[in-house]
């Protein structure tokens, strides 16, 4: 069994006087994939938030390799290793996509590589490389979520929050995007998905968790779970 790099113990996370989340567990193993399931205000951004800093939880603890990051800086998590890929990618619009990748890099750690870092992604995504120079608001979706999956990349990160990198997009699209996450996840790149769609997070991941309400309802690993509990669970049946 691989060791953990994430652990999530009974996080409570508040917006004011509302609750969020609720005592939420999970964690990951190093080098795997892990689909965090449900609806549209199940909770999952929020929790992805905690993990990444933006949000303090209340109550419970994030752990990192054995490090207990909960409500860390977020610069500080990001140079510790986890990145985040957005709900909604989060591009400065008006900027070219070469600047947009470098604000990935803004860690002193990221920074010292960052021409190398670049090559990486142009590799990775090379339609990037060919339209370095253009704004990245005058993009399609999918290219624009290649540069929210790139801009994350440039921070040299073990462990990446994907959240809803599908969402809007053409099915050949996602098609591209989900075998780029597959290609980065082969060559050992930790991952947490944030999916609504059960099917393809079943298929993409090696262990799932789905919320309901605040509350992780569902967990197990993916080959062990099918689409009609997961679904269950998922609208609270």
């Amino acid at each position: 069994m691989s060791e953990e790099i994430l652990r999530v113990e009974d996080v409570d996370v508040f917006y004011g006087d509302f609750q969020a989340v609720q005592q939420a567990s999970f964690s990951v193993e190093e080098g795997s994939i892990v689909s965090l399931i449900g609806t549209n205000g199940a909770g999952k951004t929020t929790l992805m938030r905690a993990i990444g800093g933006t949000l303090a939880p209340r109550n419970g603890k994030v752990w990192f390799k054995g490090a207990d990051i909960t409500g860390m800086p977020t610069h500080k998590i990001v140079d510790l290793g986890i990145s985040q890929v957005p709900e909604g990618r989060h591009l400065f619009g008006r900027m070219s996509v070469k600047d947009n990748l470098i604000m990935g890099s803004y860690t002193p750690r990221a920074r010292k590589n960052m021409k190398a870092g670049l090559e990486k992604v142009y590799e990775l995504f090379p339609i990037l490389k060919e339209k370095a120079d253009q704004t990245s608001g005058s993009l399609s979706g999918g290219q624009q979520q290649m540069v929210a999956i790139g801009r994350a990349l440039m921070s040299e990160p073990q462990l990446i929050c994907f959240d809803e990198i599908a969402l809007g997009l053409a099915p050949t699209v996602i098609k591209d995007i989900y075998a780029r996450v597959r290609e980065l996840n082969g060559a050992g790149m930790s991952m947490i998905l944030v999916e609504q769609d059960v099917r393809r997070s079943l298929k993409q991941c090696r262990r799932a968790y789905v919320m309901l309400k605040g509350k992780v309802v569902l967990e197990g690993d993916s080959c062990n779970l099918t689409e009609e509990e997961v679904s269950k669970a998922y609208f609270g049946m």
